[in-house]
């Protein structure tokens, strides 16, 4: 015979097995963050460039592109000079309630 519960009995073994909305929140977050990285991966593969050769146009060593490539970026100007290396380049969208404000970053400066 089938066994009912009750909705809060089945909320109560989800979040068991779910976690808390913040460590959901924190698992979505991280699967974004690992999307977009894998995109900047495959942007540089359709390029035609390997890591060492984003490395020289950087300036860094093979590593820390490695260390990029894997979410240790540790300021905005490393990220803008990573994507330039691979041909684009980056925009900041900062959202205000009066509206919306876009930056975009050349790099190297002119």
């Amino acid at each position: 015979m089938t066994e009912w519960h009750t909705w809060d009995e089945v909320s109560v073994e989800l979040g068991d097995v779910l976690g808390s909305a913040e460590e959901r929140a924190q698992r979505v977050e991280q699967l974004r963050r690992g999307l977009v990285l894998r995109r900047l991966v495959e942007q540089r593969k359709r390029a035609g460039l390997r890591q060492v050769d984003v490395a020289e146009r950087m300036g860094v060593s093979k590593a820390r592109v490695s260390h990029i490539e894997h979410g240790a970026v540790a300021t905005i100007e490393l990220l803008a000079r990573y994507l330039d290396a691979i041909g684009g380049r980056l925009e900041i969208t900062a959202a205000f309630d009066g509206g919306i404000e876009r930056v975009v970053l050349d790099w190297p400066a002119a």
